[in-house]
């Protein structure tokens, strides 16, 4: 369907929705193909003042119908209340929602209209988890291994704080919370049951919040190229891990891990360089 068949609806009718009736309008966009609806029967008034053939609405619902794109324009406040309503009625099928609402999430969108997301887990073959880190918004190189499970936690705006480098392996059971960006360098290797936490919050507990503050954040994590991170291990938020360094299974990580070092422990601690041109190599 070209675009000037489309018709384009408009949720709200104020500065927002009337400007960009303006410049579709000016644009060449037919007028009898743009609909907008408020309660506000002075806010409709203005817009019908920009052209005559333009449909205004009182009822949410009757553009909701009519429209193939559908522009929310109402305070973030009001969307909540308002996608519920357009959700419970009728729509064109395949209609393209777009929110001009500032702070209101992805996430939020698609719960409000009950869009399928991003899974939070992914059961599939190697390619087709590929595929779906790919189609959510992560950057995922050539030749890696991506073995399910892999569980995405904090995935309802999508995977784009996940960089998977060339040749990562992720051997199953795999946590990543996307809370904050995570990096996994060129030929990164993570055990079965790894974990990677980039936030906490101890899930809103206000007791634990107050007496706990300096464990209460979001921050990336790094993981550089050639690391191997072994079974069970947990990273946690604001670590970044040095290039061919070694995590031992079942260590907890809480602090940086120096380039070609082996770590062990909860919390983990440098038990050894491997880098014998550093001159550190041995045991510390």
């Amino acid at each position: 369907m070209s675009l000037e068949n489309l018709t384009i609806g408009f949720i709200g009718a104020g500065n927002m929705a009337r400007a960009l009736v303006r410049g579709l309008l000016k644009a060449g966009h037919p007028a009898g193909r743009l609909q907008v609806a408020d309660p506000d029967p002075a806010q409709l008034e203005q817009v019908g003042a920009l052209h005559a053939s333009v449909g205004i609405h009182g009822d949410n619902r009757d553009v909701a119908e009519a429209a193939n794109v559908l522009v929310i324009a109402v305070k973030p406040q009001l969307m909540a209340n308002v996608a519920r309503q357009i959700a419970a009625g009728p729509r064109p099928r395949g209609q393209l929602i777009i929110s001009v609402a500032a702070g209101v999430t992805l996430g939020s969108l698609r719960g409000w209209f009950g869009i399928m997301g991003p899974p939070r887990m992914l059961v599939y073959d190697e390619v087709t988890n590929a595929r779906l880190l790919r189609a959510f918004g992560a950057t995922v190189g050539q030749d890696t291994i991506l073995r399910a499970p892999i569980t995405l936690h904090h995935e309802w705006d999508g995977y784009g704080n996940l960089t998977i480098g060339d040749g990562v392996a992720l051997n199953g059971g795999t946590f990543l919370d996307l809370k904050n960006r995570i990096t996994l360098e060129r030929g990164v290797s993570l055990g079965p049951h790894v974990i990677v936490m980039t936030h906490n919050a101890f899930n809103g507990n206000a007791f634990l919040e107050s007496r706990l503050p300096r464990l209460v954040a979001d921050k990336p994590v790094v993981i550089g190229a050639g690391a191997g991170i072994k079974a069970a291990a947990v990273i946690l938020h604001g670590v970044t891990i040095g290039e061919e360094a070694l995590v031992a299974g079942g260590s907890v990580v809480n602090r940086d891990v120096p380039r070609r070092a082996y770590v062990s422990g909860v919390p983990a601690t440098v038990h050894r360089h491997l880098d014998p041109q550093d001159g550190r190599a041995g045991r510390v």
